[in-house]
């Protein structure tokens, strides 16, 4: 590569309004007007990085304000050595990605682990995880969004606030949430004014949606949610932990294995609610 042309690489890279990670580089030029993994983009700086197609090594992000996106075929894996997001910055937004660890390894890590404020996750596909598909155990105003969740060993979305501290106002909103092998689907413990809807959460070992398990859980809307061949209940509210006062409404319930719902605690149940 000629000496003109490196220093023209460089200059892109520098200027440009994104850093691109590319695992692969096909050339000299893209070899040096790229980075090759997603934490060398983060520690030079970038806050806005696209991933090129392939297979991308586990991050870690402690900067806030950073967001990364890509398409499906941009593959974040974590293997059986790391979370394959871990994140611990506010307002950290993911976008178009394919996120895994190797499930059934006996680990505990997650595809998406989260332990800060403002997190968006955006048309993500999660096709495998050792343990929950989507964590999130503190901070507010968290949003996942049309996203794709299956294969995971524990829950698919985990929004849990038992270890961190109470979780506000999280919305989980037209995602496919399946076949967790040995978890629930979509599982919120010590949230406050959350929101699940509009989504499908189906055959998994346990139930499809469980609110309030062990902290205290109130003022959580779930509407128009496909809720069916879980192994347990469609939908699973706790008194013990479950401060109540939620708002469920608009949701069916298909083939769930002990009943559609299993429901302990004060709620506000709209009458449109369908079982078959």
């Amino acid at each position: 590569m000629d000496t003109m042309l490196l220093e023209y690489a460089r200059l892109q890279r520098s200027v440009q309004p994104y850093a691109i990670v590319d695992p692969s580089p096909k050339n000299d030029f893209a070899q040096v007007a790229t980075y090759r993994t997603i934490n060398a983009a983060i520690g030079a700086g970038h806050t806005w990085i696209r991933l090129a197609a392939g297979t991308h090594a586990p991050f870690s992000c402690a900067v806030a304000d950073v967001t990364i996106e890509g398409p499906k075929t941009a593959i974040i894996d974590g293997g059986t050595t790391a979370h394959a997001a871990y994140i611990t910055a506010a307002n950290f937004t993911i976008r178009g990605v394919t996120l895994r660890t190797t499930g059934g390894a006996g680990n505990d890590y997650d595809a998406i682990h989260c332990a800060a404020s403002y997190l968006t996750v955006e048309q993500v596909w999660i096709d495998d995880a050792d343990r929950v598909g989507i964590y999130v155990t503190n901070g507010s105003l968290h949003k996942i969004l049309d996203s794709y969740i299956s294969g995971t060993d524990s829950a698919g979305i985990a929004i849990d606030g038992t270890a961190g501290g109470q979780v506000y106002s999280p919305t989980i909103s037209r995602c496919y949430v399946g076949s967790s092998a040995l978890g629930n689907g979509i599982y919120f413990d010590k949230v406050s004014n959350g929101s699940i809807h509009s989504c499908q959460s189906v055959s998994h070992a346990g139930s499809g949606i469980v609110i309030g398990y062990s902290g205290t859980t109130q003022a959580i809307s779930i509407q128009d949610n496909w809720l069916a061949s879980n192994g347990a209940y469609g939908l699973q509210i706790y008194q013990t932990g479950s401060a109540g006062n939620h708002n469920i409404g608009n949701n069916i319930y298909n083939g769930n294995a002990t009943a559609a719902k299993d429901q302990r605690t004060n709620s506000s149940t709209d009458a449109d609610e369908e079982s078959f």
